[in-house]
């Protein structure tokens, strides 16, 4: 019963917010309805007579499924296996002699070190430092585009590798190139072991 009572009184107090905001939504960008997605505005008058803008969250929260420990542990492993591909990466790029004389080489690894930098600002800003608690925003932010990147980053590593390889067979020296090609699979496996974790990572919706 209270669980029911409370839900009703959140219902009303959305269409209370939402009829407060009625003559307001139409006056904003696409761009800003995203940022503030799920989010109630209406204006509030104050003592001196001004009006105050107030923003009330009405949305669902996520919360991922899991411990505290495995919460830890969840992030960590997303951290490393972002540092081993950066290293490896990097590797991959110097042992490679595509890279300086080739222009699909350069351009599929400026393709990557793109996603490399998005990947790190949202692992780092967006998701490692998100709310337990998050909002439909965070939750966007955070673990939809990590899965996003995660699997646009595994495409990536893997046209490195085919371009190198191709480079190979058609300078004869498959041999030279096969330590960067395994170098940037590799990078793909742990972008893909992101994307296949976080996939399966449980969100509870409050």
């Amino acid at each position: 019963m209270r669980v029911r009572w409370i839900r009703e009184k959140n219902r009303k107090r959305r269409r209370m917010l939402a009829e407060a905001d009625v003559d307001m939504r139409m006056f904003h960008s696409a761009s800003y309805h995203r940022h503030f997605e799920e989010y109630t505005e209406y204006r509030t008058i104050q003592p001196d007579g001004r009006t105050r803008l107030v923003r009330a969250y009405t949305g669902k929260w996520y919360r991922q499924k899991v411990s505290s420990g495995q919460y830890v542990m969840l992030r960590a492993g997303y951290l490393f296996c972002y540092l081993l591909m950066l290293l490896c990466f990097n590797m991959a790029a110097k042992t490679s002699g595509a890279a300086g004389v080739s222009g699909c080489a350069a351009v599929a690894g400026c393709i990557s070190v793109l996603l490399l930098s998005a990947l790190a600002y949202v692992l780092l800003v967006n998701y490692i430092f998100a709310p337990r608690r998050m909002t439909v925003g965070d939750y966007k932010s955070g673990s939809g585009a990590l899965k996003a990147l995660s699997a646009a980053m595994t495409v990536s590593f893997l046209l490195d590798a085919f371009v190198v390889l191709l480079y190979g067979m058609l300078h004869w020296d498959v041999g030279l190139e096969t330590a960067s090609m395994l170098r940037y699979l590799l990078c793909a496996g742990l972008a893909f072991s992101i994307f296949v974790m976080e996939r399966k990572v449980i969100y509870e919706e409050q």
